[in-house]
């Protein structure tokens, strides 16, 4: 019997976590493909259904077909929600197959959020600012979803919690052409009843990445410019009703605990500068209004490409002691990756750690 593997959605994988499963279109193309152990034998039909939450959206019916892409037929599928995708074939013997399952999220918006560009009114480069916007929820939520474009690189929280183990988001692009933006579903255990916080922290990344290295091109790339947020947080609650968090002059900017970072030459934290719960509702540190972007910045997209995450997490092999407080840490390997270190309680103010590698 021939049976369905490897469900792709747009021609793309959708296996794995949950920030593999953007994909850009809401119309997207279907494909899979059949396996058998039976010499000879090969699809002669298919069945697809789409769901999205209970509701079917498109049902192909048993198609006669040795096809193993087909356009999506249905109606338009929603942004930022579960669609469950099933498929089951037949082989030559006309009988169907179990149907197998798996589930994606469409990032595309048949008509965008009208969420604005902000940024710090006190703009230093290598300098990353902390963005923040307080709301109440009174309502019990269905689902929630957060779509970010944080131009060069960002890091999102609901009240002081990172919502996954990515990092390096948005992918790079020129930003004068195109902005994509993240898409992260079903974040609604992060909410609670009463105030929260959405915190978004935005750094320079390739959005101005100044150095020596731009003498060899002789000018400084066009999609160079200050690093700015769009943002559109939405919550779905029971009865269906929606509510939109938009990035607009309302919202807070504050200083983080970085005070020098730099794609080439790392970066510099000062503990005695980070604006303590900044990401948390009811944060009582001075922080100060935001400004509108006014410049130009390309289309907004959504980033359906699989993100930098956490794959393996490696501990040294050997730590060798070089005297006056110095170590090398080797970890038997060539790598790509960050540190986490562990420091004592008991360290004083002004006392200084410094990681090379």
């Amino acid at each position: 019997m021939v049976v369905p593997i490897n469900l792709r959605v747009g021609f793309g994988s959708i296996s794995g976590e949950k920030a593999n499963k953007i994909v850009q279109s809401n119309r997207p193309a279907l494909s899979w493909g059949g396996y058998s152990d039976a010499e000879n034998d090969f699809q002669t039909a298919y069945h697809v259904v789409i769901r999205c939450e209970d509701e079917i959206y498109w049902d192909s019916g048993a198609q006669k077909s040795a096809e193993s892409a087909v356009p999506y037929m249905g109606k338009t599928l929603p942004t930022g929600k579960r669609v469950d995708y099933s498929l089951r074939i037949a082989g030559n013997d006309g009988q169907f197959s179990a149907w197998k399952s798996d589930y994606f999220y469409c990032g595309e918006f048949v008509e965008l959020p009208p969420a604005k560009w902000i940024c710090c009114p006190e703009d230093r480069e290598g300098v990353p600012v902390c963005f923040r916007r307080e709301f109440t929820v009174r309502k019990k939520i269905k689902e929630a979803a957060v779509f970010v474009s944080g131009i060069g690189y960002s890091e999102v929280t609901l009240n002081g919690r990172r919502l996954d183990d990515t990092f390096l988001n948005p992918a790079v692009s020129d930003y004068t052409k195109t902005c994509y933006y993240t898409v992260t579903p079903e974040i609604e255990r992060y909410l609670q009843q009463g105030k929260n916080c959405l915190g978004i922290t935005v750094a320079d990344g390739w959005r101005r990445n100044s150095g020596e290295y731009l003498k060899i091109y002789n000018h400084t790339p066009e999609f160079f410019g200050t690093p700015c947020l769009w943002a559109a947080l939405r919550i779905t609650y029971e009865n269906n009703q929606e509510a939109w968090i938009l990035s607009d002059e309302s919202w807070q900017w504050c200083r983080s605990g970085i005070i020098k970072m730099s794609l080439y030459h790392g970066e510099t934290f000062d503990a005695s500068a980070l604006v303590p719960d900044w990401n948390q509702a009811g944060c009582a540190d001075p922080v100060s209004s935001v400004k509108l972007f006014d410049g130009q910045l390309g289309e907004l997209r959504p980033m359906a490409l699989e993100p930098i995450g956490i794959y393996e997490e490696v501990k040294p092999v050997s730590i060798h002691g070089l005297g006056g407080n110095r170590f090398i840490l080797d970890f038997g390997k060539n790598m790509a990756g960050i540190l986490r270190i562990r420091l004592p309680r008991n360290m004083k103010k002004g006392n200084q750690v410094r990681l090379r590698h």
